[in-house]
C-alpha cells in the first residue's frame, strides 16, 4: 500500500493544477479587451541572448504599462513563469478585463498549472502501480 505521505503529496498537487485551472478559466472569460502593454520594468540581470532579440530564456518578473479608456495602468508579473524574460521597452498584447482594467490574462500562468498537473499525473501513477501490484498473480517489480 502507497505511504499515506505520497498520497497527500498528490492530493496537494491535484488541488493546486485544479485551483490554477479554475483561476486560468475564469480569467480568460473576464479578460477580453486586448492591449498594449510595454515592460517598463523587468529584473533579468543581464543579457545573453542574440543581439537582435527582444527575448531571453530566463525567469523573469516584470512590470507592464498600458492605456485603457484614457488612463494609464500598470500590472505586474504574479510570479517568475515567464519563460522568456521582456526587455525594458517591448511591447507585448494582453488581455485585460473591462470591468477591472487591472486585472490581466497571461498565457504564462498556464506552464506552472501544466507543471502541477504533470506532477500529480506521475505520483499518482505511482501509487495506482504500487497499489495493483500487490493484486498481481506474477511478481511486479517496481524500480524506484
Amino acid at each position: 500500500m502507497p505511504d499515506s505521505f505520497l498520497i497527500f503529496i498528490a492530493v496537494i498537487l491535484w488541488l493546486l493544477f485544479g485551483l490554477g485551472l479554475a483561476k486560468h478559466i475564469g480569467l480568460k472569460k473576464r479578460c477580453t479587451v486586448t492591449v498594449e502593454a510595454r515592460c517598463v520594468f523587468s529584473d533579468t540581470p543581464d543579457w545573453t541572448a542574440h543581439p537582435t532579440s527582444d527575448t531571453q530564456r530566463y525567469c523573469s518578473l516584470a512590470k507592464w504599462e498600458y492605456t485603457y479608456n484614457g488612463k494609464v495602468y500598470q500590472v505586474e508579473d504574479e510570479k517568475a513563469s515567464r519563460v522568456l524574460a521582456e526587455r525594458v521597452g517591448a511591447v507585448q498584447k494582453m488581455q485585460i478585463n473591462p470591468e477591472l482594467p487591472q486585472e490581466y490574462y497571461s498565457d504564462d500562468s498556464i506552464l506552472l498549472m501544466l507543471l502541477a498537473g504533470l506532477a500529480a499525473g506521475a505520483v499518482t501513477a505511482y501509487i495506482l502501480l504500487d497499489y495493483l501490484a500487490q493484486f498481481s498473480p506474477v511478481p511486479f517489480y517496481m524500480p524506484f
